[in-house]
């Protein structure tokens, strides 16, 4: 009588326990969707690095990332492109989705900053030459972002509408896309260009000569919102993500690559 209580027991602590992880597998949701995400090629670097984390987090969930120029993208995304979340190089491009009901779920968010820095080959002679100077002849050739595909141009053209009003660097000016520019610096088709300091930083083939002044142009603020295209199966899924570009872990490595993360208690 011992033995059978003692196995009716057993029986039941086991059903209870089955019944338990039964629960908790039935509330977990089932993250089986590849997610698509439209990005910036300036946040190439960072996300190889954290998106890995987001998918052992929410297994077994898979992240397409198809990188671009922003611009560009989000007029994809206006005609129907199959994205389901936006991360441009600009808060505008989302913000230009959300004022035509391009958006879902909620506002678009802004989770991290940077500047525009200007560059020259690593392997030149040091030339002193700054946003101010621009003008003079020792800038020769400057390459920067095509305005009418880079959420990079955008932000170049108005910095160089105050720079040079006049526009007599025009016929100096070489238009590339933003993944690009260092490029062209590097082999020496431009002698200087205009990039996001993060793209520069880490790089071995361009130094750094000058920080945009405030005022020439405006904050450069990463944003990222869910998109119309989203899919339903996937929109659970594209939440979390919004969620996780904020996680403190993340915001650690957008400051290791060269962003300036919106958490106040990163160090």
């Amino acid at each position: 009588m011992v033995a059978y209580r003692m196995g009716w027991q057993w029986r039941s602590a086991w059903c209870l326990a089955a019944l338990l992880v039964a629960l908790s597998l039935a509330e977990r949701p089932a993250y089986s969707e590849v997610l698509t995400i439209g990005a910036a090629h300036s946040l190439k670097p960072v996300l190889r690095e954290v998106l890995p984390i987001f998918e052992s987090r929410y297994q077994p969930a898979k992240v397409h990332v198809i990188y671009g120029p922003s611009r560009t993208q989000r007029k994809q995304i206006a005609q129907g492109a199959p994205l389901d979340v936006f991360l441009p190089a600009s808060f505008d491009q989302v913000s230009h989705l959300q004022s035509q009901g391009l958006t879902i779920d909620g506002p678009p968010r802004i989770y991290a900053r940077t500047s525009v820095v200007l560059i020259a080959s690593a392997e030149t002679a040091a030339v002193p030459v700054s946003f101010q100077t621009l003008g003079s002849d020792t800038a020769g050739r400057i390459a920067v972002a095509n305005p009418a595909t880079d959420a990079l141009g955008a932000i170049t053209a108005q910095l160089m509408s105050n720079v040079d009003p006049a526009k007599r660097l025009q016929s100096r000016i070489i238009y590339a896309h933003h993944s690009e520019i260092i490029g062209l610096v590097s082999s020496g088709e431009a002698d200087v260009g205009i990039v996001y300091r993060v793209d520069a930083l880490h790089n071995r083939t361009v130094r750094i000569l000058d920080d945009a002044p405030d005022g020439l142009h405006a904050p450069v603020e990463l944003g990222a919102a869910v998109v119309w295209t989203c899919k339903p199966a996937t929109l659970p899924l594209a939440r979390k993500l919004l969620d996780f570009m904020l996680d403190p872990a993340v915001q650690h490595v957008l400051r290791k690559h060269g962003f300036q993360p919106l958490s106040s208690q990163m160090e």
